[in-house]
């Protein structure tokens, strides 16, 4: 028999923006407990992976003090600036957590997804916008 088990943790820890002390003690104490190599249940089956999302549109996606913030709008805002041209959404989460959990994540232990939309990665590209043609501004081209 086999067990798998899956954290949802943030990218604040990741990356070194927390904000909050305590969710990054939490964040850190949720790696810690993911990539400890110590053998502990992989040779009874059991995995320990986690997935640290990025901006999920969900009410809590953007805290603001601002009372006459369209939050939608901020959250469309937002995802559109992301290599991926959008947030995350709840099922993405969801399908992450759902191939962690299953026979199939079986072999991957020890590990973090990010899902950011390529909000992390250090050389993204943002898809082309309507208004120029490409995210930097660039004409984009087809080659020919």
């Amino acid at each position: 028999m086999s067990s798998r088990v899956a954290f949802v943790t943030g990218c604040g820890k990741r990356d070194g923006m927390g904000r909050a002390i305590a969710l990054t003690l939490a964040a850190s104490g949720v790696a810690v407990a993911v990539t400890d190599r110590r053998p502990g249940g992989v040779p009874w089956g059991i995995t320990v992976n986690a997935i640290a999302p990025g901006m999920v549109a969900t009410s809590r996606a953007v805290l603001s003090l601002d009372p006459d913030l369209d939050v939608e709008a901020e959250v469309k805002r937002r995802g559109e600036m992301l290599a991926v041209g959008r947030p995350g959404y709840p099922d993405d989460i969801v399908a992450a957590v759902a191939y962690l959990v299953s026979d199939g994540a079986s072999y991957m232990t020890g590990q973090t997804l990010v899902l950011d939309g390529g909000g992390s990665a250090p050389f993204a590209n943002r898809p082309p916008t309507a208004e120029s043609g490409s995210a930097d501004g660039n004409s984009v081209s087809n080659g020919n």
